[in-house]
């Protein structure tokens, strides 16, 4: 606060600062080198810090759901081969059929 001569402002900015803090800190994106230094600054960097970390949720949240429906559908597969094997040496459908199935 003292870097940015936030410490003679009023309450309102100072709870600006703060919420920005706090964002920053949440989303763990880091101060970096350059900071905000005015009210505008400091809220126009919130909304790109929030816009940014909900865009990457929600890219990541997508990706790990098709992984998740990727591994089902090999374990349905799997399931299936295990039940035709379990046809064939039952039945002995043969192995044009077994392929067909």
């Amino acid at each position: 606060m003292t870097e940015n001569r936030f410490e003679n402002k009023e309450w309102t900015e100072l709870y600006l600062v703060s919420i920005y803090w706090a964002t920053v800190t949440c989303t763990t994106v880091g101060y970096g080198d350059i900071l905000p230094t005015n009210e505008y600054e400091l809220i126009w960097a919130m909304v790109i810090i929030s816009f940014g970390v909900s865009l990457i949720s929600y890219i990541l949240g997508n990706l790990a759901s098709q992984f998740a429906e990727i591994a089902l559908n090999q374990q349905n597969n799997q399931e299936k081969m295990r039940l035709i094997d379990v046809l064939d040496s039952k039945f002995k459908l043969g192995f044009d059929l077994t392929e067909k199935l």
